[in-house]
């Protein structure tokens, strides 16, 4: 979203994102909003997506959520990288046979600086694995002295299964 009347203009950024496990198609890409989101065969818990904001970079979120066809509980924590925790929510529990709890989101955050944000799905209305699944954020995102750097990692999981960096655009306000 661009600001009022033009005055904050969009800024593209390209944030570093990875998780467990790969989802189908394995690629993380279409995690973010505006995209045909990511989805898993299998139901394997946890599911974690990791989303760590550029070097230089930092946010102050207000709200972080997913959106849908079928989560409706999730765990986000912010993160101070390279392994810092600094706070984390969890959605409430919700009758799970009403769709409309599904496309959780958690807002409530206290006013801390984060590097980024790891977000756990723990439960879909189904018991089905996630479809289509979207991060959004809310948030005010600011360059910062403190410089990060991200290195690509491949590790093994299991057999054939691999956790790799995976690169995308996300829209930060200025």
């Amino acid at each position: 979203m661009a600001g009022r009347n033009g005055y904050h203009p969009r800024k593209f950024l390209t944030p570093y994102i990875t998780g467990t496990p790969l989802p189908i198609g394995e690629n993380f890409k279409n995690v973010m909003t505006g995209s045909m989101g990511i989805s898993y065969s299998e139901r394997q818990k946890p599911i974690i997506l990791e989303v760590d904001f550029p070097s230089g970079i930092v946010g102050r979120l207000f709200e972080v959520g997913i959106r849908s066809s079928n989560v409706y509980r999730i765990l986000v924590q912010l993160r101070e990288l390279p392994n810092s925790i600094l706070y984390t929510l969890t959605s409430p529990h919700y009758n799970k046979t009403d769709k409309k709890n599904s496309n959780p989101r958690l807002t409530g955050f206290p006013p801390v600086h984060c590097s980024g944000i790891r977000v756990i799905l723990l439960d879909t209305i189904d018991g089905l694995p996630p479809r289509h699944v979207n991060i959004f954020t809310n948030g005010c995102f600011y360059k910062s002295s403190v410089k990060y750097t991200s290195i690509s990692t491949t590790r093994s999981i299991k057999k054939a299964m691999q956790q790799s960096k995976t690169t995308c655009k996300i829209i930060i306000e200025t």
